[in-house]
């Protein structure tokens, strides 16, 4: 994508979840090569993107909380970025419980087929014992690798 002459100027928010999408390969050469480049260097205003594998659960709570931050006219990407980690690392096992594992579970169910039935029912396990725990997201590992690139 970088350097492909596509232009994508109507892009304001990128949100790229899946894993490491902000590491580069420095061996090529010089230049910064990453997903969140090629879609800054394709005119995306602003791309959040991870700087290592995130856990599944931790990266859809914090889209969750982000998006819910960048509602609010008075935060800035950046601000939403931040207030949603602190949203993440705070966030207590029975909150957890409460107020987001019925539909966490529920994706869950909705995903699972014979060929992936043995990961989703050890990701249905996990999040029952991060439910258990006081801060199960305290860890800067669940909050810490994602990062905001380009304007505010």
């Amino acid at each position: 994508m970088q350097s492909a002459p596509v232009r994508l100027p109507e892009l304001t928010d990128v949100f790229l979840s899946c894993c490491e999408t902000n590491l580069t390969v420095s061996k090529l050469n010089d230049d910064i090569l990453t997903i969140a480049a090629g879609f800054l260097s394709a005119g995306a205003q602003s791309v959040v993107s991870t700087l290592w594998a995130v856990d599944d659960f931790a990266t859809a709570l914090f889209c969750l909380f982000y998006y819910q931050h960048r509602q609010n006219p008075e935060y800035t990407r950046a601000q939403a970025l931040h207030q949603a980690q602190i949203d993440l690392r705070n966030l207590t096992g029975k909150q957890l419980n409460d107020n987001y594992r019925q539909q966490l579970e529920a994706h869950l169910q909705n995903i699972e087929t014979e060929e992936n039935k043995k990961r989703v029912g050890k990701m249905k396990f996990n999040l029952a014992l991060l439910c258990q725990e006081e801060y199960p997201f305290i860890n800067p590992y669940y909050w810490a690798g994602f990062v905001s690139g380009g304007l505010q």
